[in-house]
């Protein structure tokens, strides 16, 4: 990432790193992402109304551990130094989380507009996601928007529940701006994105996306979620469920960095499957 491009991440919150995949890698990854989404066993939900005549919106869970081309891919691939320097450039990077979505041709429903860092029980400033395009994406296919520079906001806000039975949207967070709102008073950042593109952001960015209302062109990602060196694991009763179940498996204690098996670590020589 140079210079101009991180000053651009520190201005608006994202940036788009082009090329992360070859040819090659993306033909792999689709197809063991395409396995994975469709395997009954795994740790897929169904987000919305699931799967109905209008489309399909689904997230999967630990994609390291279940699309195997994927962990080399990252190992090597452009990606890491970008977030790298996006978070301030001191490794390791610990990577929290990583996932798989789906959004079908003829899926109707918006992907509301949210910030990351509302649904992670984490805290510090050194927090991003990267979302990696499977697909050509665009406007039509339920392309990424963002709010830049909502990232430096004072507010935090409250999460939207993506699934029956999310407990994630605190009361005590201020409710999202409306959609009409947000388009008027601010600048609005739709990247169009090549299939092996990345876009990378902040985790208080402000994001959201539209329905695929395109008759055939899928839109699948797989998104990583990234810490630096100030994060510490921080329970709470509105954050993601999920992930506080990982920080026990991995014996990680309130005010603690992330640490143990289940949190990779990359940008050094450490192997990343090697516990810290």
């Amino acid at each position: 990432m140079d210079a101009v491009t991180f000053r651009e991440f520190r201005r608006s919150g994202v940036v788009v790193v082009r090329g992360v995949l070859s040819v090659d890698q993306l033909l792999v990854i689709r197809q063991q992402v395409d396995a994975y989404l469709d395997d009954e066993g795994a740790p897929v939900t169904e987000a919305g109304d699931g799967r109905t005549t209008s489309g399909r919106f689904a997230y999967g869970h630990d994609v390291l551990a279940r699309v195997e081309a994927f962990a080399p891919v990252l190992r090597s691939s452009p990606l890491v130094p970008a977030v790298l320097s996006a978070l301030g450039g001191t490794p390791p990077l610990t990577l929290l989380d990583d996932q798989v979505y789906v959004k079908e041709p003829g899926t109707e429903g918006r992907t509301p507009w949210h910030q990351d860092g509302s649904y992670w029980a984490a805290t510090g400033r050194e927090l991003c996601s990267a979302w990696l395009a499977l697909d050509d994406v665009d406007q039509t296919t339920g392309g990424l928007e963002f709010v830049a520079g909502s990232h430096l906001w004072p507010e935090r806000f409250r999460a939207a529940s993506f699934a029956e039975g999310q407990n994630v949207g605190d009361p005590a967070w201020l409710a999202v701006p409306d959609d009409t709102e947000l388009r008027e008073r601010h600048r609005v950042l739709a990247p169009a994105l090549s299939a092996g593109d990345a876009v990378v952001f902040h985790a208080s960015v402000l994001h959201g996306a539209g329905p695929n209302i395109s008759r055939h062109r899928r839109r699948r990602a797989v998104v990583t979620r990234w810490a630096g060196a100030d994060v510490r694991y921080a329970p709470k009763p509105y954050a993601s469920g999920r992930q506080m179940d990982k920080a026990r498996r991995n014996g990680v204690t309130a005010g603690a960095p992330f640490r143990g098996p289940g949190y990779p670590r990359f940008g050094t020589e450490l192997n990343p499957r090697e516990p810290a």
